[in-house]
């Protein structure tokens, strides 16, 4: 009688392993809201009207949904020229140039978590980094910065001339000082030694910037000659800089 008991107990256990391994095997197929599974595209709308919104896109292209933040959080209006959208966590970052405003939603659900205010002035581009949200600002040509959990203003850093978008690599942050085909430089903050800065001279016409696998891309471009500058991590260190020509 005992012999069968172990038994007994044996197969029970093992049944019950089979079913919490099937159920976690399921749940890592579970959506974690309505626009998991897609892409957001964000809709700057006209200057001076707040009518900028967010539309969705399934990744199998079966579902396409309008003004998504509007649908989740009737009444509430996004506001006046959506310049940008950054994620961290399961947060996403609106940055509302002309409304001066960063409007953070749950990413998965779009439903409003805050929207934030405080020394935003004609905020363009943000990055989180290190439990902090890092905000462009062209009106003030300085970065503002906020805890990204709970929202609150930190500190100001001022740059002291354009301050574009904003990216971070190898725990540093990179400013582009630069618009529309004018500008030929980045700054390199570094928040673990007090947001001491220094700057990477680049080719005239900086327009964009990116982040891919701990290195940082620089596109500059003007009349019929383009670059785009590779800043490896080495290169980095060194301030140095490579350049290839796109002609």
């Amino acid at each position: 009688m005992k012999l069968n008991n172990v038994f007994f107990g044996i197969f029970a256990s093992a049944l019950l392993l089979a079913s919490c391994s099937n159920d976690d095997a399921i749940d890592k197929d579970v959506p974690l809201g309505a626009y998991d599974n897609g892409v957001v595209i964000l809709n700057e709308g006209n200057f001076g009207t707040p009518n900028a919104s967010v539309s969705y896109i399934s990744n199998d292209l079966t579902i396409f949904m309008e003004d998504v933040f509007g649908t989740e959080n009737p009444g509430e209006v996004l506001g006046d020229v959506a310049q940008s959208l950054s994620f961290y966590e399961d947060k996403a970052f609106i940055v509302m140039n002309n409304s001066n405003t960063v409007e953070v939603v749950n990413r998965y659900t779009f439903k409003s978590l805050a929207t934030i205010t405080q020394n935003l002035k004609n905020p363009r581009y943000s990055v989180a980094l290190n439990g902090k949200l890092y905000v462009t600002n062209s009106g003030t040509k300085a970065v503002t910065v906020y805890d990204a959990k709970t929202f609150t203003y930190l500190e100001t850093i001022v740059i002291g001339k354009t301050s574009e978008k904003i990216v971070a690599a190898n725990g540093k942050l990179y400013v582009m000082n630069g618009s529309y085909g004018s500008g030929n430089t980045v700054t390199v903050i570094s928040p673990q030694s007090n947001n001491a800065m220094s700057t990477i001279t680049v080719e005239n016409g900086i327009n964009s910037i990116e982040e891919k696998n701990g290195s940082v891309y620089v596109l500059c471009g003007y009349l019929q000659e383009v670059s785009c500058l590779k800043l490896t991590l080495l290169l980095i260190r060194q301030l140095q800089i490579q350049i290839y020509y796109i002609n």
